[in-house]
């Protein structure tokens, strides 16, 4: 495929989309995902789903290295994964060195997305071996924990998070259940086929974080010519020189990736609270414009990604929003993630890992030479390119049901325009009233998963009598006792836990 230039210039397209979400303030890879099912179903896309698999890796990965911009520039996180980035890098920029602080921020991400993506993707064809030992109770507790990360790791609202998840799931089940009776339609034919994830997640997700960069109020500090590639130079060197916490952010994403469900939540938070407490950096009072306050939470961004697509590729199980989002694009395109098959199929596999590398060596590449001109594209007001992200996003929900829109022959859907306002008012009183929208939308995901093994379990162990050998079964109790011990946790650091 990466010899194939017409799929090369695909993959390239994808990093060049990717970063110019990225660069958009509280934006991040979820929205750049979600525009991609305008053209997923058109006919080149269609016969070339590979290269669109690729595309896709590499706009997520392009994306998240574009956040940084927005969190060192303008001090407004450009996504969850690059919020701590922003307590150092930008105060750096008020003094006049965001192309240091953000050469910085690049080149870690870069290097960590490297070190950690080679072996996911090297011993992907191993993970095969892992699957008969993934049993349905095992599964079913894998799930739990999931479950748990969400509730008691990521947010303090336990509760809340608890109610989210229901409402995900019964989300999740609308439409026909298992032995084909329709259930949670409330009389609409519309629902009996269940509701979309794009509809879901432009609703939960996109359409509220664009209400709230409207309001936003920021200053943009510019990067300037002067001292311009010797910034460049010094961001690139402090990286090296303090590479133990380059080192340890990767490690930490790539840990924190690898948890089903979890996708990283507060991990950069992690790093930076550990390397301010445990490491001087440049001798600058973090909050101040410390090096180490950038490196340190930047290493978490790709190797994160890294991480995440272990258990969304290998359980189905997806390793954050955007893992959610393009899990459900890439099973549009006929390519069951989550089953077993995926593993045995290698142009997928190989189409994921080139999306990924070429898109992080790429952007990598890119905003390091490009670093003053990609900033400028802060300088525009947020009205003009939200409202039309806006419309796209809407279009982008509406074609799932429409995928020839193309042919302009579309019958606009008023089922599916109702139903995408009814789930962006529900999405923007859970971010107004901290009601997880991630745990939501997982639990939307994966509550096929949830009842099926959950009843598959009920009826072999429990209705058997056989409730016993779980008890014997060291991986099933391995598992839920971690989940205890994360409970424990949680209640317990409730007021120290942070969360973007």
């Amino acid at each position: 495929m990466i010899f194939d230039p017409v799929v090369l210039a695909i993959i390239v397209g994808g990093v060049f989309y990717g970063l110019f979400v990225g660069l958009i303030p509280a934006s991040g890879p979820g929205k750049a995902l979600l525009t991609l099912f305008i053209f997923a179903g058109t006919p080149f896309f269609q016969d070339n789903s590979l290269a669109f698999v690729a595309f896709s890796m590499a706009v997520v990965m392009s994306c998240v290295t574009g956040d940084s911009f927005a969190s060192v520039l303008m001090g407004i996180p450009g996504a969850q994964s690059s919020a701590a980035t922003m307590v150092d890098g930008y105060p750096l920029a008020r003094k006049g060195k965001g192309a240091y602080a953000l050469s910085a921020a690049i080149s870690t991400s870069t290097l960590q997305g490297l070190l950690w993506g080679l072996p996911v993707f090297l011993f992907m064809d191993y993970y095969k071996a892992l699957v008969p030992y993934i049993t349905t109770p095992r599964y079913l507790a894998v799930l739990m924990l999931s479950f748990a990360m969400v509730i008691f790791i990521t947010n303090r609202h336990y509760f809340r998070t608890m109610f989210a998840i229901a409402l995900g799931i019964w989300f999740g089940m609308i439409g026909d259940d298992p032995f084909g009776t329709t259930r949670y339609t409330f009389g609409f034919d519309y629902l009996e086929d269940g509701v979309s994830v794009v509809i879901m997640a432009a609703g939960i997700f996109a359409i509220p974080e664009i209400i709230e960069a409207v309001r936003l109020n920021y200053k943009v500090y510019r990067v300037g010519k002067e001292n311009l590639w010797l910034q460049v130079w010094e961001g690139m060197r402090d990286s090296i020189k303090f590479w133990k916490w380059n080192m340890f952010g990767g490690a930490v994403g790539m840990f924190h990736g690898l948890l089903p469900g979890y996708g990283g939540g507060s991990a950069d938070w992690l790093c930076y609270g550990i390397a301010s407490k445990k490491s001087k950096g440049d001798g600058t009072p973090y909050g101040k414009g410390n090096i180490v306050g950038v490196i340190a939470p930047e290493g978490v961004n790709n190797a994160g990604k890294a991480g995440a697509i272990v258990p969304t590729i290998l359980l189905g199980v997806p390793g954050g929003k955007w893992a959610m989002i393009i899990m459900g694009l890439w099973m549009w395109l006929g390519y069951d993630v989550g089953d077993r098959s995926i593993l045995e199929n290698h142009d997928f596999l190989s189409a994921v890992a080139i999306g990924y590398f070429v898109g992080v060596i790429a952007t990598g590449i890119l905003c390091l030479v490009a670093i003053r001109y990609l900033a400028m594209l802060l300088y525009i007001p947020a009205r003009y390119y939200m409202i039309p992200l806006f419309v796209i996003t809407i279009v982008s929900a509406l074609s799932v049901n429409n995928p020839e829109w193309y042919k302009w022959q579309w019958v606009w859907g008023l089922e599916d325009l109702t139903l995408l306002i009814i789930l962006s008012c529900i999405g923007y009183c859970a971010k107004r009233f901290k009601f997880s929208r991630p745990a939501l939308l997982l639990a939307f995901i994966l509550s096929e998963k949830i009842e099926d093994k959950s009843s598959a379990t009920y009826f072999l162990y429990f209705k058997t009598g056989r409730w016993e050998k779980l008890l014997t079964d060291p991986t099933f109790m391995g598992i839920m006792i971690v989940i205890i011990a994360i409970a424990i946790y949680g209640i317990r650091n409730k007021s120290s836990i942070n969360y973007a």
